[in-house]
Parts: C-alpha cells; sequence; structure tokens
C-alpha cells in the first residue's frame, strides 16, 4: 500500500489582503511557508509520495523551491481549478489509471470503543471511464476529458453505500 499526501497550494491570499505574492509563498525565517508543509511530509517515515495542486501561474516558481529544498517525494505539481473544490477535485483524482486498486472500508467502532475500519470489498477504475484532469485537456480534445468524474468497478465485496472510505492498494 501506498500512502500519498495531497497539498492544496491554491489559494490566491485575498482574505490576508496579500496581493503580489500567494500567502502559501511568502517568505517566514527565509523560506516559503508551503516549504514548511512539505518538509513535515516529506520527514514523515509513513508518506510515500506527495501531490501538490497549485494555482496555475507559480507552478514554475514552486518547482525552483522543491529543488532547492530537496523534495524528492513531490511527484506532482499540478494546476489547481477555478475554485478551491475544483482543485480538491483535481488533487485527489492525480495518480489514478487503468491499474489502480482501492479498498473499500466500513468504519465500526469496536467493543472497547475505538474506530476501527474494515475491508469490505475492493474496486478499481473502470477502462474508459478515468477523467482527464489535467490542466486545459478539454481544450486539446484529450480522451476523457469531457468527463466530470471517473467511474469505479467491483472487483470484490458486498454492497457499498455513498460515504464508504476508500483507500488505495498496490
Amino acid at each position: 500500500m501506498k500512502n500519498v499526501a495531497v497539498i492544496f497550494a491554491g489559494g490566491t491570499g485575498t482574505r490576508m489582503g496579500v496581493k503580489d505574492v500567494p500567502k502559501q509563498f511568502l517568505e517566514v525565517g527565509g523560506k516559503p511557508i508551503i516549504i514548511y508543509t512539505l518538509e513535515y511530509f516529506q520527514n514523515h517515515p509513513e508518506i510515500d509520495e506527495i501531490y501538490v495542486v497549485c494555482i496555475e501561474p507559480w507552478i514554475d516558481y514552486l518547482k525552483f523551491q522543491l529543488e532547492k529544498y530537496g523534495m524528492s517525494k513531490v511527484v506532482s505539481v499540478v494546476p489547481g481549478g477555478k475554485t478551491g473544490q475544483d482543485s480538491i477535485y483535481i488533487g485527489l483524482k492525480e495518480g489514478v489509471d487503468e491499474d489502480s486498486k482501492y479498498e473499500v472500508l466500513e468504519k465500526t467502532i469496536n467493543e472497547n470503543g475505538r474506530t476501527e475500519y474494515k475491508r469490505v470489498g475492493i474496486i478499481r477504475p473502470k477502462a474508459g471511464k478515468i477523467w482527464d484532469n489535467r490542466f486545459m485537456a478539454t481544450d486539446d480534445g484529450s480522451e476523457n476529458s469531457d468527463l466530470q468524474y471517473t467511474t469505479f468497478e467491483k472487483v470484490s465485496g458486498s454492497d457499498f453505500v455513498p460515504g464508504m472510505l476508500i483507500r488505495e492498494i498496490r
């Protein structure tokens, strides 16, 4: 199983009154704020990869900073959407392909009152139904860019209900 951190760095700092530099790129102690966040996940032993959803005009600057600070676990930087919700949607889809598999988890409370997650099945993306979330994919007419979501099919398990958690497995 692979653990992936998805970092959303698509804000512009409007509520902070920042005009020239998005808040995630403001420097504190000589380093952009986003780097402090990424260092936490870079150094976390249980995180295998990091995806960053970034405000599009700042992607090159972010990539420069990733190189400068040795953020080797960052494997993908993608442009955000028009809204925060769009950016979250884009980030959560990143890395999905036809070989991806996910376990479906049901949340339960054990006899000691602790929360546990029990696998109740496995799903995978349906071939030809994986949403292409790349920036400008719709404009260049890429296959599946017209989809609004990725469709999954059941590999095993019982009936699933909305709200169940999924976790990628390898």
